[in-house]
């Protein structure tokens, strides 16, 4: 395996600074939208909404609701704060509240960071419904839209390293993989060291380098929000194979498209929609594997360096690492 800068994953997207996040100090409260009437209803009083930082969560939002509830006796409260985690598709349901206060006011919190995020403002929506306690009928729903200012988490970014759980032996070994920030697992070899980071807009990178020489990079996964959630169709799957193509195929890099492929796990292929894989080479006769992927909400891209040779055997081993993408939890 020729050595290779990790840089190269993160300028083949556009991406950079994709550091450790060191001696930066977040409130545990990281910001409410206050109302500036108490908004009321016949169940509940809406008193703020907003987002906090959890120390298990690195930098990261969860969003928040304080509520006061007017009859407890009666009526339930049930929270749902959507698109969150990594690809924007998991929904929490907080049936209890995090924190009571001594007015009767009460917080629920999401467990799960809000991560596909628009600077410096976007708007967010929570689910808030209302049950009759003897009943279990649901009464009342509605969403509720807020406006969150997001500009001071802009450089936050945070990462977390995994050790092999073997040695390097076979080249071609492949075992299940679960990162801890992206809800998906797949099969990589044991041996590699791998490195995780994620940015505060989202972006996330996944790097499996040489355990002895950090240099030495293998593989590269990487997911990066988007604004794209237009119906998936062959038109707009063309459009979105010819940018992935275009984006490698800067200062002279040759595409060798390879094929259309759809990841292993059915269940999957909800959210991690078609794949499609071709191989680069540079000026310099390096050539590299890649595999990209379209869901709802991001896109994720594999990256593979395979030096000036790339043999069938290496070849078919990274097209079966791509296909085995499988997400823990499909919606």
């Amino acid at each position: 395996m020729r050595k290779t800068s990790i840089v190269l994953f993160a300028l083949a997207l556009g991406v950079s600074g994709l550091i450790t996040v060191s001696g930066i100090s977040f409130p545990a409260l990281a910001q409410t939208h206050s109302l500036k009437h108490t908004d009321s209803l016949k169940y509940y009083s809406v008193i703020a909404l907003g987002s906090a930082t959890v120390d298990s969560l690195g930098p990261f939002r969860v969003p928040l609701v304080i509520l006061e509830p007017k009859d407890t006796s009666r009526y339930r409260l049930r929270l749902r704060f959507h698109h969150l985690g990594m690809l924007g598709i998991l929904d929490d349901t907080i049936t209890s509240p995090s924190t009571i206060a001594k007015q009767g006011q009460t917080i629920y919190r999401a467990n799960h960071p809000l991560l596909q995020v628009h600077f410096p403002e976007m708007i967010y929506e929570c689910s808030i419904d209302v049950f009759d306690k003897k009943s279990g009928r649901l009464v009342d729903s509605r969403l509720r839209p807020y406006s969150m200012k997001l500009q001071r988490y802009k450089n936050a970014q945070y990462s977390i390293e995994h050790r092999p759980t073997t040695g390097l032996g076979s080249e071609y070994l492949r075992r299940t993989f679960k990162p801890t920030l992206l809800p998906l697992t797949l099969t990589v070899n044991p041996g590699w060291r791998s490195k995780e980071t994620v940015d505060s807009s989202g972006v996330y990178a996944l790097q499996f380098i040489d355990p002895v020489d950090s240099t030495v990079l293998f593989m590269s996964l990487s997911v990066t929000p988007t604004d794209d959630r237009e119906k998936f169709d062959s038109s707009s799957w063309e459009s979105f194979k010819e940018q992935a193509r275009v984006a490698f195929g800067a200062k002279d890099v040759r595409i060798n498209s390879l094929s259309d492929f759809d990841v292993d796990d059915t269940a999957s292929r909800n959210i991690v929609q078609k794949g499609y894989e071709f191989l680069t080479k540079d000026p310099l006769k390096d050539i590299s594997y890649v595999a990209t992927f379209r869901t709802p909400r991001a896109i994720i891209l594999i990256l593979a360096p395979c030096g000036n040779v790339v043999t069938a055997e290496k070849l078919a081993y990274y097209r079966a690492i791509s296909r085995s993408l499988k997400l823990d939890s499909p919606k």
